[in-house]
């Protein structure tokens, strides 16, 4: 390793309209055997998809697929990529981060941000048995209608009722629901929240929505409110990717707009995110990312999340849980299993040496235990094979495999949230939340498996969420401040699943609703908490 190696890169080296894609990729080939540092003067720096690298990318819970990658990190170890506090501007269908199979590598100093908008901002108009209206400014987010279904045109290239179902937020966003429109190919099974079905036409008063017979439920929002339609591209671009990298740190790196995800770790060792952050004021786009900010799959080692301020996020401002699998058959030492959630098709969710749980999907009781040899997906896919041993228990085909190994420790401290939905945990790592300011958000905490719609797994064995300032954390509709539980599961017919849960020192403020609900809790721990 040569350390003390640095390839410097200025404005002087860019092509056209300033795009330094290939530049880069240059300069990431040059430190590819002895590691050193990628460092940028101070400027703003284009990317653009076609001196991009292509590649095909499985990124959990987002839209996996073929990525055309401005940092393709892949392969690296002793790296360092030091922005010099640039602004990196990606265009129209460039994938910016993406890491595999990498050890010791830093990304630092510089801000990102995308050359279209995320969104766009709608009022509803009259609404009546039949239909309602929708009012957009089309001089600032173009659109056409076609067959009854609604296309919004940018940058970005097209985003077609045709094709996709639209996903509609309040301003606020306290409330989703999906809007299929004219013939719109995209699935409605198994949603998180509700749908209506549409036909699409230009009218005098906006565009009008006349409502389809299979409608199960009309629109849900009231005359006059404001909403958000994602115009993005769904969850196809996140901005940084990490995959089965160790000893990873993002420092000071800020993002102005980004596509679903800010940060994506899947099966990764030991990450250290300090000083990330989202900035609202560059465009007052009502949100600075479609999707979570951070985003952990599978991880094990240490997770630190400090000194970040994280704001205006879609979902949620934290993520940490695994992935579970389906259980189909066992054949010898030959595991099968399905994903049952479409964004996970192609992961590879085991290891030789991780040990699964094997859980009956009904009590989440506990059933067998088996280690990994080896593992595959199969069936494009959509299922995996596992090689196992020291195999014992029971198995049923629904039950699910959970892979107890890949679970990190988690320390989150000294951070800001604001304006988001939740910080969702899981896991049975030691889980330490403290000092961090929480503020209008639908659950500061949200600590549960969430085996419905993702599919995320996650028993907890010891979390303490302690001397944190919450402040309106009902604000988005939330039942509760600190919400600790079960998916499928309510109030005392929980199942016992988590082991240890403190929360302690902390103040609760503006609470509409509940500040605390727990259950399925064996060891729960609450003190020294202060309402004011």
């Amino acid at each position: 390793m040569d350390k003390d190696k640095k390839i410097v890169i200025s404005k002087t080296f860019a092509g056209p309209l300033n795009d330094v894609t290939a530049t880069v990729a240059e300069a990431i080939e040059k430190l590819k055997e002895s590691g050193g540092e990628l460092k940028f003067q101070k400027g703003e720096y284009h990317f653009y998809k076609d001196n991009a690298a292509v590649k095909t990318l499985y990124v959990s819970n987002n839209d996996s697929g073929e990525k055309h990658i401005a940092f393709n990190l892949s392969g690296l170890e002793n790296i360092t990529v030091d922005g010099g506090g640039s602004t990196f501007i990606f265009h129209s269908g460039v994938f910016p981060f993406a890491a595999e199979d990498c050890e010791n590598l830093t990304v630092k100093n510089f801000r990102m941000d995308l050359s279209y908008p995320l969104v766009a901002l709608m009022q509803v108009g009259k609404k009546t048995e039949e239909g309602f209206f929708f009012k957009i400014d089309k001089g600032r987010y173009p659109y056409r209608i076609e067959d009854g279904s609604l296309i919004f045109e940018s940058e970005n290239g097209e985003l077609s009722g045709k094709l996709r179902k639209f996903s509609l937020h309040r301003a606020s966003r306290g409330g989703v629901q999906y809007l299929f429109t004219g013939n719109c190919m995209d699935s409605a099974e198994n949603l998180p929240a509700r749908y209506t079905r549409t036909d699409a036409s230009y009218s005098e008063d906006g565009i009008y929505f006349k409502y389809r017979k299979d409608i199960p439920v009309g629109l849900v929002f009231d005359e006059g409110e404001e909403l958000l339609v994602n115009i993005a591209s769904g969850r196809r671009i996140d901005m940084l990717f990490f995959d089965k990298c160790s000893s990873v740190t993002v420092k000071n790196v800020i993002i102005n707009r980004g596509e679903a995800m800010g940060i994506v770790a899947t099966f990764c060792q030991d990450i250290l995110i300090d000083g990330f952050g989202t900035d609202i004021s560059v465009y007052n786009d009502y949100i600075t990312l479609t999707g979570d900010a951070l985003h952990f799959v599978n991880c094990k080692g240490l997770v630190e999340i400090k000194n970040c301020n994280i704001t205006h996020t879609a979902d949620d401002a934290i993520n940490v849980h695994g992935v579970y699998t389906e259980f189909k058959k066992l054949n010898g030492r030959e595991i099968t299993a399905d994903f049952k959630h479409q964004d996970h098709y192609g992961i590879t969710p085991y290891y030789k040496g991780d040990m699964l749980d094997i859980i009956n999907n009904k009590t989440l009781e506990i059933m067998g235990r088996a280690r990994v040899e080896n593992a595959a997906p199969i069936n494009k896919g959509r299922s995996i094979k596992i090689i196992c041993d020291n195999i014992e228990g029971k198995f049923e085909e629904g039950f699910f495999i959970e892979n107890v190994t890949r679970s990190p420790d988690v320390y989150i401290h000294n951070n800001s949230f604001v304006d988001f939905p939740h910080i969702r945990l899981s896991g049975n790592g030691k889980i330490l939340v403290e000092d961090n300011r929480m503020e209008k958000c639908a659950a500061a905490l949200y600590a549960y498996d969430l085996a419905q719609y993702w599919y995320e797994s996650g028993r907890i064995k010891d979390l303490t969420f302690r001397n944190n300032a919450l402040i309106d954390c009902n604000f988005k509709m939330g039942k509760a401040f600190v919400n600790v539980g079960v998916s499928g599961f309510d109030g005392e017919d929980t199942p016992v699943i988590h082991e240890r849960v403190e929360i302690s020192g902390n103040t609760f403020e503006k609470i509409t609703h509940n500040d605390i609900t727990a259950f399925g809790v064996k060891d729960l721990i609450i003190k020294d908490n202060v309402i004011k």
